[in-house]
């Protein structure tokens, strides 16, 4: 990455870190972010945004705290807390003016639609989900389910199938061996 970096130049790279930002005893620690960014520099990389994942909405004083010993703008702390579905996410960032960090950082004000962008749809979307009160339940028969990420692409058609339906989706895993009438030796289970 540092030498993509070198490459393209500053003005067309924008490093982007991700940290846990854990609560012990109540409190929001910051110390895992300023280590992580600590071992970034050490490798010659500087991020000129960083996301704090954390259950709850990151402090004002965490965010001043990570900002000052990460070399980072206050606004470039960006809190990424849990939300009732994935679809919130994009909305939160956009409450957080990412999309104007991204346009300043990569000099691209000029270019982007960074005033008013339009996400009442998405918007509408993903507070509809909240909604849902009635179920789906579907089976998924396989031979590798403890590996849900080889059927990733299914997993997300049925869900995008089960948002436009207007229902919550329930996935019950079942293993194919478990259906077999006969074991690998041809012998009855």
């Amino acid at each position: 990455l540092r030498q993509f970096q070198f490459r393209v130049g500053d003005e067309n790279f924008c490093l982007m870190f991700v940290s846990l930002v854990p609560i012990l005893s109540d409190e929001q620690k910051t110390k895992p972010t300023q280590h992580g960014v600590r071992d970034l520099r050490s490798l010659g990389l500087s991020p000129k945004v960083i996301f704090c994942r954390c259950p709850i909405p990151l402090a004002q004083e965490c965010k001043d705290k990570i900002s000052a010993f990460c070399h980072v703008g206050p606004k470039n702390v960006i809190s990424v807390h849990d939300v009732n579905n994935v679809y919130h996410v994009p909305l939160l960032l956009l409450q957080q003016n990412l999309h104007r960090i991204i346009a300043k950082e990569l000099h691209l004000e000029s270019v982007m639609q960074i005033e008013n962008p339009d996400m009442k749809s998405w918007s509408e979307m993903a507070h509809r989900l909240d909604g849902f009160e009635k179920d789906v339940k579907i089976a998924l028969i396989g031979k590798y389910t403890g590996l849900q990420d080889s059927y990733l692409s299914v997993i997300k058609s049925l869900k995008h199938a089960a948002i436009a339906c207007g229902r919550k989706l329930e996935l019950v895993w079942v293993e194919a061996s478990h259906l077999e009438k006969y074991n690998d030796n041809g012998e009855e289970k």
